[in-house]
């Protein structure tokens, strides 16, 4: 009776193992079908989704109308205290246009540090140009909010106290501020329903959005991208950040690693392919990647510089801030990024149109990463004051 039982289970697991393995085969057939061929249609429709998604979300924030008085991000050639650079300057922005926001008064921008801002970035789907006639209208009254003298203002941020009591109508609000606070607004108790994509958004999908919602490359930026030769269809880009050398003597130093670790990343790259970006603080990197790549390297017109470090003899360069822009430009399309420490090149990652072939070097390493962690990838917060963070990290 047992040698009977045994031998009819021993004959059903002979006849149902091939029955298995076929059965196995076909579904992991039918898989493959489905992870290379629809999702890949799919991929696409989601993507495009989730970017009208995000972008409507900021839209939906937009008041219809606005109270009377304004809110304008400031950042002029008085002394009142620093703009920072290019990703401070962001950061302020984005903090100031929730400010009016919260407030339901007209966002505007006054750059003219060193230059007026829409010679380059002209307004996109938001007029945001600060024009003087309006002092005719309304008093003014000056904010100096950079971190260190933010501490009064943090309350009304954190919405302990009402916003609309620090910043009154019927006013014109110049508002200096190079931080980023977010964070602190993600506090405050109405936030889902004033301002839903503070909570709603990734911090690389915030810079993305409101990047591109204020800002378009002006006629002078369009022609300069333009006259650029890139003779191959993909571009492999660095951002170097150095920190103090003989170009940039102002800055702290900074990143100190071999460059071979670099030079050995490009050399790998198919040349039929890819053009070589660099853009850098150091004119010696710069000279290294033109003698090194002479047919493959694409050079921005201007003068390497850094805008908030300017000695007074360069200080009416205008060189300097073309080259800026047009750098940022390139970064946020390249096609492989890498990036040091810096707030300039982290926002580029933000702003990017594809989170593919991010590398942060870290130590001897190029480590992969997406414009999604990019923010974790770094030692020391570089666009907010760790001190704004009241809950968790960033996500």
């Amino acid at each position: 009776m047992i040698k009977n039982r045994l031998k009819y289970g021993l004959c059903f697991v002979l006849v149902l193992c091939p029955v298995l393995y076929i059965l196995q085969w076909q579904i992991a057939n039918i898989t493959r079908v489905n992870d290379v061929s629809v999702p890949r249609k799919l991929r696409k429709a989601a993507d495009s989704a989730s970017l009208t998604s995000n972008h409507n979300l900021l839209l939906n924030s937009i008041p219809k109308t606005y109270t009377s008085g304004y809110i304008v991000y400031k950042c002029t050639n008085t002394k009142q205290s620093a703009c920072g650079g290019w990703s401070d300057r962001l950061s302020g922005i984005l903090s100031t246009f929730v400010i009016s926001l919260l407030t339901k008064q007209r966002f505007l921008i006054h750059h003219d540090q060193p230059y007026l801002l829409q010679d380059y970035l002209a307004p996109n789907e938001y007029d945001w140009r600060y024009n003087s006639s309006i002092l005719t209208k309304l008093k003014r009254t000056n904010h100096n909010l950079d971190n260190a003298n933010s501490v009064k203002i943090k309350k009304y941020l954190y919405g302990k106290k009402d916003l609309n009591n620090y910043f009154k109508r019927n006013k014109i609000h110049f508002i200096r501020m190079n931080w980023d606070f977010t964070e602190v607004f993600r506090t405050r108790s109405h936030i889902g329903r004033d301002v839903p994509w503070i909570t709603k958004l990734h911090y690389a999908d915030i810079y993305k959005e409101l990047f591109n919602y204020l800002f378009k490359p002006s006629e002078t930026l369009s022609r300069a991208l333009k006259a650029q030769k890139r003779p191959r269809s993909k571009t492999a880009c660095a951002h170097i950040r150095i920190g103090r050398n003989p170009t940039v003597p102002n800055d702290p130093p900074r990143h100190q690693q071999p460059m071979d670790i670099l030079w050995n990343f490009f050399d790998r790259l198919d040349k039929d392919l890819y053009n070589i970006f660099v853009a850098t603080d150091d004119d010696r990197i710069l000279k290294t990647a033109r003698d090194r790549y002479p047919e493959d390297i694409i050079d921005t017109y201007g003068k390497i510089g850094h805008i908030a470090k300017l000695p007074e003899e360069q200080k009416g360069n205008k060189d300097i801030f073309v080259k800026m822009f047009l750098d940022f430009s390139m970064l946020i399309n390249c096609d492989i990024l890498i990036l040091t420490e810096s707030g300039f090149g982290m926002v580029a990652a933000y702003i990017r149109n594809t989170d593919a072939d991010l590398y942060c070097w870290r130590g001897p390493e190029l480590r992969p990463g997406s414009r999604y962690t990019v923010h974790h990838m770094f030692k020391w917060p570089l666009l907010a004051p760790s001190n704004a963070f009241p809950i968790g990290s960033r996500v």
